[in-house]
């Protein structure tokens, strides 16, 4: 006995398997490809997190770099005062005022304008005490003269002890 198979049914199977295996391979390549886009999204992601890392990283760098020279001119300026140079004043608070934006750290700051109080201070002192030009150098037997410069010294030295320990450095 022979059977036979309605021509219909002769062309839907395999047309239907041909479709099903074809969705199949379609719903593959489209899952792979989603796959593969969310790993490229993530993979973009991460180097776009290490680039922005990376780019604080260098403007924190920057800003320390920043901070010492400003440290370094404010400490020059404080240590090599020439009392008798009126003009030399606006250099010190100059500098301070770098060390005002650039640092950090309270206690630096508070150093910094302990130093500068102490600098305007000698300053006023040096307006008021009478100097002697003597084997060309200018000076003051001046009691107050000494005191101030005491302070200034003082302050001077703090404020080298706290920049570095701020920037825990054993120089400045």
């Amino acid at each position: 006995m022979q059977t036979t198979i309605p021509t219909w049914l002769a062309v839907v199977v395999p047309l239907g398997t041909a479709l099903i295996s074809g969705g199949v391979s379609v719903g593959g390549v489209l899952w792979n490809q989603k796959m593969t886009n969310s790993r490229e999204k993530e993979q973009r992601a991460h180097q776009r997190e290490l680039k922005e890392q990376e780019l604080e990283e260098a403007r924190q760098q920057r800003l320390r770099d920043d901070r010492i020279k400003a440290y370094i001119e404010f400490a020059r300026l404080t240590y090599t005062y020439k009392t008798t140079d009126p003009a030399a004043i606006i250099e010190v608070l100059a500098a301070y005022s770098a060390i005002e934006l650039l640092s950090e750290s309270p206690e630096t700051r508070v150093a910094a304008d302990q130093l500068r109080t102490q600098i305007t201070e000698l300053r006023k002192v040096a307006d008021e005490v009478e100097w002697v030009e003597e084997q060309g150098k200018t000076t003051t037997t001046d009691v107050r003269h000494s005191l101030v410069m005491d302070a200034v010294v003082e302050a001077w030295n703090d404020f080298v002890r706290i920049a570095r320990k701020e920037l825990q450095t054993k120089s400045l």
